[in-house]
């Protein structure tokens, strides 16, 4: 700072000078954009040529590579199912065809109600451009004629509305309707085969249960198996988990006591290869640029970067010593 501006800063009162400064400041942290994005481009620089380090997971696989058995059993309507296929081939016939007869006429409403919603969508989507066509028409001749703000135009974008809406309305409640139709058809032909099912059931009730009774107790036997096995699995996986959280925890630990005897010895001793000279780059970049600042604003606009700190490392220190030594050599006049 000069004489002749330290000699004006005389007649400036406290509160004047303070707003000057926090201006300055303001000004510098905004210039400082341009050297942080240099000192993350070093950063990016010297991350590329750095081994990538491993992450927990990969050292530390989360599963353990035992495997559980996922068995399906048959359900008791599938065995149900096996028992009567086995008792009579008539009986299996009879069955398929009523399942395979509805299942054709499921089929066969299925895409019937497919169609009827695409053609009812299709002809709604028409509808709407129909309309919006009919408004843009309405519109087009009003600013024609000059009319958009007159009545005449509100009244008929009014009835146009409502009559477009109604339509819509309308096409709408027909494909509801034809909708609720074949659900209800589809409802109906599910009724219609449990009941022929049920029928067919009474039969043969009396062979059904004695077997069904027999393969029931061979499929929960056969369930036992796995479940017990599975227990075991999950047992030793739940070990697994236990002795791998610990080894984590010893890794991470480890590397903390790693990192800390080196950020220790970088304190002391500096950067060394690679490092000290991309850290010596960045150190210069914002030499110059806190250097090129006033003296009395320098080091207040360092100590409020809110990222020098990080991208700086052990030469901050440096630069705030520098800074210092900067600011108490510059002579005041009074």
């Amino acid at each position: 700072m000069s004489f002749w501006e330290d000699f004006k800063n005389l007649f400036k009162t406290k509160q004047k000078l303070e707003e000057e400064k926090a201006q300055k400041l303001a000004s510098a942290l905004k210039g400082e954009d341009k050297v942080t994005e240099q000192l993350k481009q070093l950063e990016n620089l010297y991350n590329m040529g750095k081994e990538k380090e491993k992450d927990v997971e990969e050292l530390f696989p989360k599963e353990s590579g035992l495997k559980t058995v996922d068995y399906k059993a048959a359900t008791d309507d599938e065995l149900l199912e096996q028992v009567k296929n086995n008792l009579s081939g008539d009986y299996g016939d009879k069955k398929n065809k009523i399942n395979s007869e509805t299942n054709e006429k499921l089929l066969n409403l299925n895409e019937k109600l497919s169609e009827t919603r695409r053609k009812g969508e299709s002809e709604l989507n028409s509808l709407k451009e129909k309309i919006a066509e009919a408004f843009k028409d309405v519109k087009d001749n009003a600013i024609k004629k000059g009319i958009t703000r007159s009545s005449i135009f509100s009244d008929n974008i009014e009835k146009l509305g409502e009559s477009g809406a109604a339509e819509q309305d309308s096409t709408l409640k027909k494909l509801q309707t034809a909708v609720k139709t074949i659900d209800s058809q589809m409802s109906n032909l599910e009724v219609e085969r449990e009941n022929a099912l049920n029928n067919l059931d009474i039969k043969y009730a009396s062979d059904v249960k004695e077997k069904l009774n027999k393969l029931t107790k061979e499929r929960d036997a056969v369930v036992k198996k796995y479940e017990d096995y599975n227990n075991k699995i999950i047992e030793k996986q739940n070990n697994y988990a236990l002795t791998r959280e610990k080894a984590i925890n010893d890794y991470l630990n480890e590397k903390k006591k790693r990192e800390a005897l080196v950020t220790e010895d970088e304190k002391a001793n500096g950067y060394k290869g690679d490092k000290k000279d991309n850290y010596e780059q960045r150190y210069r970049i914002a030499f110059d640029y806190y250097n090129s600042l006033s003296s009395d604003i320098a080091l207040d606009a360092l100590k409020a970067s809110p990222s020098m700190k990080y991208y700086l490392g052990i030469y901050y220190d440096k630069l705030q010593n520098a800074l210092q030594s900067r600011q108490a050599k510059t002579k005041k006049y009074f």
